[in-house]
């Protein structure tokens, strides 16, 4: 019946409780559809909440009960249910969630307006993937794993600022394409950078420029001391997110987590148990021992984050999928058209889905996840989700194997292919088995995958 204010509107429409054809009354008592006063209403709210604390609402229009794809401190947290303005009202309720913007005396204005510049760039090149719903994403993964995982334990304050804005500038101004692109055209990032990770750098450089501009500067309550740290650590992260240094930072890694945790399981299971079976649940606190280590978590966060799709709910991580896929096709439609040499799995005439998202787990996801359980044993709930949907993406291998008309190569690609999945399970089933396979969402776990499986499948 109403009257009701312009917050509890927005707030119920953005829990998904009220459907934007719903009649309300305009301001001239007129019935009309909710879409039609829908924007009105958002500005008003957001013009409204002029200080931090009057922003803590803005966690309730994001937590629902008994739904994790609409709570923000959930693995399922679905970000696909937000229209675009509303990834500035996750990123908020995220750090509200941890007081850092009382902490770090953030200013409101230039939090805002900074978040509109990061829109901007992340949106003026319309790529597929890699744009504002991908770094407000890596964002909420980053919070996820600090407030719920428990890395809030293993880092600073500081350090969690570092990450958390770190990964909401991750790709700022991403061009869509990859660095081996850049450096194979030859473009202004890679004469800029000299064909060093010339993306990231410009990320990072990007990033400061910005935040040399008063109106933008989100740090400028920070002592001099802090902000340099932060500008440290931020740099050092996004750096970390170039896939060329991945195994150097696995390897960092299980270094780390050697230091750190007791052996207390004798695993049998290489690099891999040295990061997954080295403490079990029940153990207190992991202290890190150096700033080298502190900093190796820092990086390990953003860059698993970074690469977390596969470990979230298959209808989410199945549309990061094909976005991903659209993105590296056009990327090699591109290499095509100027003669360069086409990328790895870029190739729309040889890529498959489902044998690229096999590989890019066993190899690539897996191990990290695997590794960081050693520290962070709650980990094992995404571990559990990164089996189910290896599963369902094996399934899909098999099928398109089998369409092939030569039995003879049917039956040595599904012998293959059924030893990498044997050989998944062989690691991924004691971490799950291990961690009772429980998710923070409450549903059981699937089936299991590793760096370890080329040997392991012989």
């Amino acid at each position: 019946q109403g009257p009701y204010s312009a917050h509890h509107i927005s707030a119920w429409y953005a829990s998904g409780h009220l459907h934007e054809q719903v009649a309300v009354s305009n301001a001239g008592g007129e019935a009309v559809p909710l879409a039609v006063v829908l924007p009105e209403i958002q500005r008003y709210v957001d013009e409204s909440l002029t200080q931090w604390p009057a922003l803590a609402a803005l966690a309730g229009l994001l937590d629902v009960p008994g739904d994790p794809t609409r709570q923000y401190h959930s693995q399922s947290f679905n970000i696909w249910r937000l229209e675009q303005h509303q990834l500035h009202r996750l990123v908020m309720a995220c750090l509200l969630h941890l007081d850092i913007p009382i902490k770090f005396e953030l200013p409101l204005e230039a939090f805002r307006n900074f978040m509109q510049q990061v829109e901007h760039y992340m949106t003026k090149h319309r790529n597929p993937y890699h744009n504002f719903y991908h770094v407000v994403d890596v964002m909420q993964t980053c919070f996820v794993f600090v407030s719920t995982v428990g890395a809030l334990d293993l880092l600073t304050d500081v350090e969690v600022l570092s990450l958390l804005i770190g990964a909401i500038v991750h790709d700022l101004d991403h061009r869509g394409t990859s660095n081996a692109y850049q450096v194979n055209a030859a473009t202004e990032l890679a004469l800029r950078y000299n064909d060093q990770a010339p993306l990231e750098m410009h990320h990072t450089a990007l990033t400061f420029q910005l935040l040399g501009v008063p109106a933008f500067d989100i740090f400028a309550n920070l002592e001099p001391a802090t902000r340099r740290q932060v500008r440290k650590l931020m740099i050092t992260a996004i750096l970390a997110t170039d896939m060329t240094v991945h195994f150097a930072l696995k390897d960092d890694l299980d270094a780390t987590i050697v230091r750190n945790t007791p052996d207390d399981n004798n695993s049998e299971h290489g690099s891999i148990g040295s990061g997954s079976h080295r403490r079990n649940s029940s153990a207190g606190p992991v202290t890190l021992a150096t700033e080298k280590d502190h900093e190796t978590v820092l990086k390990t966060l953003l860059h698993i984050a970074d690469i977390s799709n596969p470990a979230k709910p298959w209808h989410i991580s199945k549309k990061w999928s094909d976005l991903v896929i659209v993105e590296f096709f056009e990327q090699g439609d591109r290499e095509k058209r100027e003669g360069l040499p086409v990328s790895p799995n870029m190739d729309r005439t040889t890529t498959e889905q489902a044998s690229l998202s096999i590989n890019f787990v066993d190899f690539i996801v897996a191990p990290f996840f695997i590794a960081l359980t050693g520290l962070l044993p709650k980990v094992s709930w995404f571990c559990s989700q990164l089996s189910e949907n290896r599963a369902e993406w094996h399934r899909r291998n098999l099928a398109k194997v089998r369409e092939c008309d030569d039995p003879e190569k049917v039956a040595e690609a599904e012998a293959r292919w059924m030893r990498r999945d044997a050989a998944f399970q062989q690691v991924m089933n004691p971490v799950l088995d291990k961690a009772g396979g429980a998710r923070p969402d409450g549903r059981g776990r699937g089936g299991g995958g590793t760096r370890d499986i080329a040997a392991a499948a012989g």
